[in-house]
């Protein structure tokens, strides 16, 4: 019971090492066992069982060896020295249990005790070459060994994965916060613009249309802003968002706006990054259908494009304001850029360029149409 509690809390920090214990015991038992049958001092029955014994005491010593010095910190060096000093302790352990059950093995199986010829004037060397023979201690030694070598390099490579771990870890949650400080910039740099737009309205005597707007803002904050904050939404979801937007805007700007929307039943479900299109159409409502005396299309399209999700928002107004190739311009083109930078990496594509009818921002996504990041 003991040996499956402390087996189970080490394999919560690695089955590698379970599996190397494994490997060498296994391994040890072989040669205790090969070691019986070649010599002919000791009967098979009696070495066998010997060896049945030794090597899953050999495995409790070496697996906590590992629990006491997986834990060491420090330097490689001091893990050596935990693990060097933990398997001649274990060995001396081994030893002595191996000592200690040898002489009921034979009782228990009525076996003879062999006679071991030892020749040798010195007496400190008949002893230990006797204690040699009558003992697995070659064998304890070598396993623990290499057991403790083995447990340098694995501890080693579990602390450097752990570090690793801890350190993506922390970067996906520096992205996370990043991601989520430039979704919520989006909202109040939304709600200005929308607050104002209502304001010009009163201001010109429009009531009417700015009640209306208004109360179209409240909804799509109720439904928008109001609920729990997402990195990514269906295709489907994000278009009928920027409709509520759109039916916002169509108040202020009336005929001067016409909206269309291209979108096939298939994408409708692919994982987009939420409100990635909402500053697309704002910018061309600012800089293309606020400053123009006719009626000015915005089309949102979606379609796939060689195995990729292309989103685009193009409209066919005279825009008065530059546009630096290779950058786009304002707050919502940069936080589409950062955003998709965190959620993709170099796996999404913006651009923003004049086209020949008007001017186009298209948005393209990987095909898994999956995030890595927030």
């Amino acid at each position: 019971m003991a040996m499956n509690r402390l087996a189970k809390h080490a394999s919560g920090r690695s089955s590698g090492a379970l599996w190397l214990i494994a490997g060498i015991w296994v391994t040890a038992f072989a040669a205790m066992l090969l070691g019986t049958a070649v010599g002919s001092a000791e009967p098979l029955r009696v070495g066998f069982l010997r060896a049945l014994l030794m090597a899953p005491i050999g495995g409790s010593l070496s697996l906590v060896l590992w629990l006491v010095g997986s834990r060491a910190q420090g330097t490689t060096a001091a893990r050596f020295l935990v693990f060097a000093g933990g398997a001649i302790a274990a060995t001396a352990a081994h030893v002595a249990i191996d000592l200690a059950t040898v002489d009921l093995l034979y009782r228990l199986l009525g076996a003879e005790v062999p006679v071991r010829k030892i020749i040798s004037n010195d007496p400190v060397r008949t002893f230990l070459m006797s204690f040699v023979v009558g003992t697995n201690l070659a064998v304890f030694a070598l396993a623990h060994a290499s057991f403790a070598m083995a447990a340098v390099a694995l501890s080693g490579a579990i602390e450097s994965r752990d570090r690793e771990r801890q350190l993506a870890e922390a970067q996906a949650a520096a992205s996370a916060a990043q991601l989520t400080a430039l979704q919520y910039q989006l909202n109040p740099h939304f709600l200005f613009n929308t607050l104002n737009a209502i304001g010009s309205l009163v201001e010109t005597g429009r009531s009417s249309e700015a009640g209306t707007m208004l109360d179209r803002l409240a909804d799509f904050l109720r439904s928008t802003l109001a609920g729990e904050s997402r990195s990514t939404t269906s295709l489907g979801d994000e278009l009928a968002t920027l409709q509520e937007y759109l039916e916002i805007e169509s108040v202020r700007f009336g005929d001067r706006l016409r909206v269309e929307f291209e979108c096939p039943a298939d994408l409708r479900d692919a994982q987009v990054p939420t409100f990635i299109l909402q500053p697309l159409v704002e910018n061309a409502l600012k800089h293309a259908v606020a400053p123009a005396l006719r009626r000015v299309t915005v089309k949102v399209q979606a379609r796939r494009l060689d195995g990729a999700l292309a989103l685009s928002v193009e409209d066919d107004g005279d825009r008065r304001a530059p546009v630096e190739p290779g950058t786009g311009y304002g707050v919502g083109f940069r936080n589409t850029r950062e955003r998709l930078a965190l959620l993709y990496g170099r796996r999404a594509r913006f651009t923003a360029g004049w086209t020949d009818g008007g001017f186009c921002a298209a948005v393209t996504l990987p095909d898994d149409h999956e995030a890595h990041g927030g």
